[in-house]
């Protein structure tokens, strides 16, 4: 395979973040933005991150879209949101259609992005020196070329057990459910992880971001042979009966407008029937 040349798309601190780690491993770097303000704005950010701008350790461009180079043999879309109602970054996707597409994110359904099956990544806190990088099976062999190009030894993940995140979230919810079943109760629960320094409890978190997103991620999990925490029949349950989460009306507790920590009673009779 040839030399790799490296085309970032994005326009914030997570671009630049990127792009620094990248060049420091000497990778010829290309970011773009249409506006002058915009190449400003992106050169600030990597300044921040003390980049130095020494072209001869560090080859990073920033142009118009019309100027990115012609030899780029891998795209990295670090923040999708800015290729919303962007022609012109779209129109870069079609003209290097045969450059290996990545995109910073875990995948995202019915997401098209250029001609091309792009390959799933995720950089957790770029820096100069350092970073993780979780990857989602399966990957190109171009893709494996860009981790060994910036010294990157990845973690490995698939998208049913998702981002490492997401995966100790998942874990402590599922403990949190396991003392539901032997009488302990979710504000409770909560009260004591918030007074150990928590800015919310796991039950109130999770009535914050809504009841279903982790059904969904729970279904898929079983239907690929995950055998999870038995106390997560509570949760499944109430968004059987249509309890969703604070956000889409009641969830595990009674106070949805005040924000509170009064457990349901109906919630706790549910559980009850479960212990």
């Amino acid at each position: 395979m040839k030399s790799l040349s490296l085309l970032i798309l994005g326009d914030g601190p997570t671009t630049a973040a990127i792009a620094v780690h990248a060049a420091r491993h000497n990778l010829p770097v290309t970011l773009c933005e249409e506006t002058d303000e915009g190449r400003e704005r992106l050169q600030h950010f990597c300044d921040l991150l003390n980049l130095g701008w020494n072209e001869s350790t560090h080859e990073i461009s920033i142009v118009h879209p019309a100027e990115v180079n012609s030899n780029i043999t891998h795209i990295l879309v670090a923040e999708p949101t800015a290729l919303e109602n962007n022609a012109l970054k779209q129109e870069l996707l079609v003209r290097y259609s045969n450059a290996c597409l990545m995109i910073n994110s875990q995948p995202i359904e019915g997401l098209i992005i250029g001609n091309s099956n792009p390959s799933w990544l995720y950089f957790s806190n770029p820096t100069q020196n350092n970073s993780m990088v979780e990857v989602f099976e399966p990957v190109s062999q171009a893709v494996v070329f860009f981790l060994d190009a910036i010294k990157e030894d990845p973690v490995w993940v698939t998208k049913e057990t998702g981002l490492i995140s997401r995966r100790l979230s998942r874990a402590i919810e599922g403990a949190a459910c396991n003392l539901l079943l032997v009488g302990a109760l979710p504000n409770l629960i909560d009260e004591t992880m918030e007074e150990e320094g928590w800015t919310n409890g796991p039950f109130k978190a999770e009535d914050n971001r809504g009841l279903g997103f982790g059904y969904y991620e729970r279904q898929q999990l079983r239907e690929a042979g995950h055998i999870l925490p038995q106390g997560f029949i509570i949760p499944d349950r109430m968004v059987e009966a249509g309890r969703l989460g604070r956000e889409f009306g009641v969830g595990r507790y009674d106070d949805a407008g005040n924000r509170g920590g009064v457990s349901d009673r109906s919630v706790e009779y549910l559980t009850s029937e479960e212990a």
